[in-house]
């Protein structure tokens, strides 16, 4: 048997508003300031799936000594089922599409895991479902570019997150808030990020999912010094 390769690549976008496979939007906590730990460990109690710029990762401070004012974390859900079973993906980049940032606290934007109540909705209690664990290096919020698609290339550990059979689900936050270290406080200052989602008009700057991989077939020709072999 010949086995023989060639690659692929599969672009996908979340659906926009009404959502039938997958979903994105913001997660947050807003509207209760607090410490940065019962902020950061607490409750959300805000989201929207259905907007067309918003933040993705944001840290900000209140007037009051060593309060937080709100977190903001994001969640994208892709229906990468289309890639065939047996196929072996290689590589895969995630990119937003940056509208404008401001980095008081020295931030950068981390890529992670997510697992939201639903794949078609969120609530505000998938806050808490935007994990921790690095999916691709985290890009620093000065070294982004507005006005522009800035890519994630996922690493080991986000190519295994990416599903064959269905969705794949992916988060963001800032690199403070993933690994809980709170920064030196600064009055009603903030480190956030802008991008466009999937209700932005048209995909030109839609987050997106680009995954390339193998494709195979095996060929049914077996040469005849091989079928005489004994």
């Amino acid at each position: 048997a010949k086995l023989s390769f060639g690659f692929s690549t599969l672009t996908v976008y979340p659906d926009a508003d009404p959502e039938t496979t997958s979903v994105d939007g913001y997660v947050g906590r807003l509207s209760t300031p607090g410490t940065w730990s019962s902020i950061r460990d607490g409750a959300g109690d805000n989201t929207n799936p259905s907007g067309n710029e918003q933040r993705f990762a944001a840290i900000k401070t209140t007037a009051t000594a060593n309060q937080w004012d709100f977190f903001f974390r994001a969640i994208y859900l892709f229906d990468t089922s289309a890639i065939p079973d047996t196929d072996i993906i290689s590589s895969a980049d995630f990119s937003i599409y940056i509208t404008s940032k401001t980095d008081n606290f020295t931030q950068s934007v981390s890529l992670v895991q997510a697992t939201p109540a639903s794949n078609t909705d969120l609530v505000i209690a998938d806050f808490s479902q935007v994990g921790t664990t690095q999916q691709a290096s985290d890009i620093t919020i000065a070294g982004v570019t507005t006005s522009a698609y800035n890519a994630w290339a996922l690493n080991a550990t986000g190519l295994t997150n990416i599903s064959k059979t269905g969705v794949s689900k992916f988060g963001t936050r800032t690199s403070g808030d993933r690994t809980n270290t709170e920064p030196s406080w600064i009055s009603v200052n903030v480190s956030e990020v802008w991008g466009s989602f999937a209700d932005e008009v048209g995909t030109t700057q839609d987050p997106k999912l680009v995954v390339t991989y193998t494709v195979s077939s095996i060929s049914s020709s077996i040469s005849s010094s091989v079928s005489s072999s004994p």
